[in-house]
């Protein structure tokens, strides 16, 4: 496959890298960070993590493995599910 440039007759050199404009490449071949936008996201390694941001389980919501101990007391004549609550019968 064979790859060529594009003349674009109305782009002068000082249209890169400018509002409007197109963007300057690395020599990589990649826009330069300082050119793209603040990237509102949370990054996938934060996911999960402590001081990050909770994942979510197949039914969207947070998995138990991730919440923290519950507090309090609880009246119930078994066992409750989560035995990190404090529960009396």
């Amino acid at each position: 496959m064979a790859y060529g440039f594009v003349n674009i007759p109305s782009l002068s050199e000082t249209a890169k890298g400018v509002p409007n404009g197109v963007a300057s490449l690395d020599g990589q071949g990649k826009v330069l960070a300082e050119q793209l936008p603040e990237m509102d996201y949370v990054p996938n390694n934060m996911k999960g993590q402590v001081n990050g941001v909770a994942g979510l389980d197949e039914n969207g919501k947070v998995p138990e493995s991730q919440l923290p101990a519950l507090g309090g007391h609880t009246a119930q004549a078994e066992a409750p599910g989560n035995t990190n609550l404090l529960w009396v019968d």
